[in-house]
């Protein structure tokens, strides 16, 4: 099979993978890597302290990867910095675990930036789930706006995903924002990309494909935590870079994510009524709710347990 040589097109490109106990589908992932019709300059994987057979599997592949590896966990923010510190590509790409791009995507992505010498080009997802292939709405255009305004409180307006996009690596050589959290880490790894302005382009033929239904996608009753880690770094960063205008809807947002929380505790069904609201009125008196407008517990409790029992009959009418 013929390999297009990355001088064609100019282009150095390191792939960067964390993985976390990945040993069911980092073979796949790598192995989609390694066909590439356009050779990456370096494959770096960086295993996170795995207790599975993860690392014995990335190591037989012996020198067709540069393989790294955390002693102990250090969760994916600072995993993908330990693999941008060891690139040497002018350009980056990360992918996760357990998803894979399809064997010309490099190709179409340095096609992209060769065309419109783009600092960011991002790739078409596909949602895949078992068998199904399921597109993810995309635009046909974004620029740095967009995707700012999505990683602060809008992510309906541009992928925030760090995965998937073909970044220009001076962009990332210092992010210096710190955050250990898993939740909303490729927010904050963009931020301060994306307040450089950036230009951004879109490659629609070049397929990133997600798998749905892993750890991320379920539901942690600890990610309230985390969201409020996230919303605090957020409100910092626009404070810090004029973008106060900003904050009204970093906090709608933060609002939207509560009311997310308690209908997922809802749905488990393990608390009564009085006992969701009590647990409610004491996370409300949380310091961090202090810049808030006034969030009524039994208020924010009813109207998102009518929402569910709306959506609901909703379902059950399809079957009457």
């Amino acid at each position: 099979k013929m390999i297009m040589r990355n001088s064609a097109l100019n282009q150095s490109i390191s792939i960067i993978i964390p993985v976390h106990n990945g040993d069911k589908t980092i073979s796949k992932c790598i192995n989609y890597c390694l066909r590439q019709v356009f050779s990456a300059t370096e494959i770096i994987v960086i295993d996170d302290a795995s207790t599975d057979n993860t690392f014995e599997i990335c190591q037989s592949f012996g020198d067709k990867i540069k393989l790294l590896r955390n002693k102990t966990p250090q969760k994916p923010y600072k995993t993908r910095k330990l693999g941008i510190e060891h690139a040497t590509g002018e350009w980056l790409l990360f992918i996760d675990a357990d998803d894979y791009i399809n064997k010309d995507a490099l190709l179409k992505l340095a096609e992209k930036q060769a065309k419109s010498n783009a600092d960011i080009v991002q790739m078409r997802v596909i949602r895949r789930l078992f068998h199904n292939k399921i597109a993810i709405p995309t635009k046909s255009d974004y620029n740095c706006t967009m995707a700012l305004d999505a990683c602060l409180y809008n992510e309906t307006l541009f992928p925030v995903q760090c995965w998937g996009k073909l970044y220009r690596k001076i962009l990332l050589d210092s992010t210096p924002i710190a955050y250990d959290g898993f939740w909303g880490e490729d927010r904050i790894l963009n931020l301060p990309i994306l307040i450089k302005c950036p230009k951004i382009e879109y490659a629609p033929t070049a397929v990133y494909n997600y798998t749905w239904g892993g750890n991320s996608n379920k539901y942690n009753p600890a990610n309230l935590n985390e969201y409020k880690i996230i919303c605090s770094l957020k409100i910092e960063f626009a404070r810090n870079n004029n973008l106060t205008d900003k904050i009204p809807d970093i906090k709608k947002e933060m609002t939207t994510l509560l009311e997310y929380h308690v209908r997922q505790r809802i749905n488990l069904g393990t608390y009564s009524d009085d006992e969701n609201i009590e647990w409610l009125e004491g996370e409300l008196k949380d310091s961090f709710w202090s810049e808030f407008k006034m969030l009524s517990a039994k208020t924010i409790y009813y109207n998102n347990k009518n929402s569910l029992s709306r959506k609901l009959k909703k379902i059950i009418s399809r079957f009457l």
